[in-house]
């Protein structure tokens, strides 16, 4: 059996977990709705996002509908993306049919973002942006005196994050998170870090809202100095 069908080991190890349901690509300067959607008896869904170019902060919203004309919205189940960001979200099947509306929150259009929905009954697998020692960010930049690097961060996780910061001479250096309310399109500083209360380096945790997440490091020194940063989800 040169092709491994009907072997009972080869099946085991390797029969699919989740079925395609729907592949869709939206334009980034507008707000956009898919047809309607059937969920297929599958319990969760898996929503990947690949925003490639975009720039633009994008508000995705699954509707549940009663039937297939969806003539009755029972409810819906929402969140929001940062550019430039591939991320994989796993929504509990509310009803059999659905639409993924996305539309754009704030940042820079004239781009696309690609949307694939699979269908899973696989209810012992994590979110895929919330494994164990998931990599959220890292840098390790030159900042001249005063100058600011700032990093979306990867994936919308929420929850305990482990940040780590480090200059390479003393500690003059400051460091701050922000996440980005979509409803005010603005981003909020939730949690800072100053060089001289923690000395050259700094390695802690820090609590993520649900939401798209940033960090920013500075250089408070005259002359440049090399930074390394990092955020890792646990």
């Amino acid at each position: 059996m040169a092709n491994q069908l009907g072997n009972p080991d080869w099946q085991r190890r390797y029969t699919t977990s989740m079925a395609p349901l729907a592949s869709l690509t939206y334009n980034d300067n507008i707000n956009s709705a898919s047809g309607i959607i059937d969920s297929n008896g599958f319990e969760y869904l898996l929503i990947t996002t690949n925003g490639g170019s975009s720039l633009v902060f994008a508000h995705v919203k699954i509707d549940w509908f009663q039937d297939a004309a969806a003539s009755l919205q029972m409810g819906d189940t929402d969140y929001t993306i940062p550019p430039q960001v591939f991320i994989v979200q796993k929504i509990p099947v509310a009803t059999r049919y659905f639409k993924v509306e996305i539309g754009p929150v704030g940042g820079t259009t004239g781009n696309t973002i690609q949307m694939v929905c699979y269908g899973s009954n696989a209810d012992q697998e994590n979110l895929l942006t919330q494994n164990t020692a998931v990599p959220m960010g890292h840098g390790n930049p030159s900042l001249g005196a005063s100058v600011v690097q700032t990093t979306v961060l990867g994936g919308i996780f929420g929850g305990r994050v482990f940040v780590s910061v480090d200059q390479n001479a003393n500690n003059k250096w400051t460091s701050w998170l922000e996440y980005y309310d979509w409803t005010t399109q603005t981003w909020v500083q939730f949690w800072t870090i100053h060089g001289p209360d923690h000395g050259q380096s700094y390695s802690n945790d820090a609590l993520l809202p649900y939401a798209p997440c940033r960090i920013n490091v500075r250089n408070d020194d005259t002359v440049a100095h090399v930074i390394t940063w990092s955020v890792v989800a646990p």
